[in-house]
């Protein structure tokens, strides 16, 4: 099984972690486009039409991470593209998530994370699509 769309997107992260998110999606045969403008992540989010988002939570541009996982959870284009999200400290970044009322992040990690925590997440990924194509 295959995802039905184009190559996942990662977004916002420093360059050590952008290298260690490209190298493991490509163990799982995904070849990533990585994006560090935050401010016009939604329209390039839209234009590439991604099969899954990788955002670093942390990421503090123009907007913030968090900031950005709203405004792609509530843009009609991005609001059902599944997102893995990384952050130095998940709980407190939780904590600042649910003050956004609605918003799901369909896998939270620490940006420490190791080789089975991001497979499990890109296989959870690869189901829902699975199940959004067969349903």
């Amino acid at each position: 099984f295959t995802l039905p769309k184009s190559r996942p997107v990662i977004l916002g992260v420093e360059s050590a972690l952008a290298k260690k998110l490209e190298t493991e999606c490509k163990k799982h045969g995904y070849y990533p486009i990585i994006l560090d403008d935050l401010l016009a992540a939604t329209r390039r989010v839209s234009e590439i039409n991604p099969n899954a988002i990788l955002l670093d939570l942390d990421a503090d541009d123009t907007i913030s991470g968090v900031s950005l996982a709203y405004r792609l959870k509530r843009t009609a284009d991005t609001a059902k593209v599944p997102i893995i999200a990384f952050a130095e400290n998940p709980p407190e970044i939780q904590s600042e998530l649910d003050r956004y009322e609605g918003i799901v992040l369909e896998a939270f990690l620490r940006k420490d994370f190791d080789e089975d925590e991001i497979g499990a997440a890109i296989t959870m990924v690869e189901a829902y699509w699975y199940l959004a194509q067969t349903s």
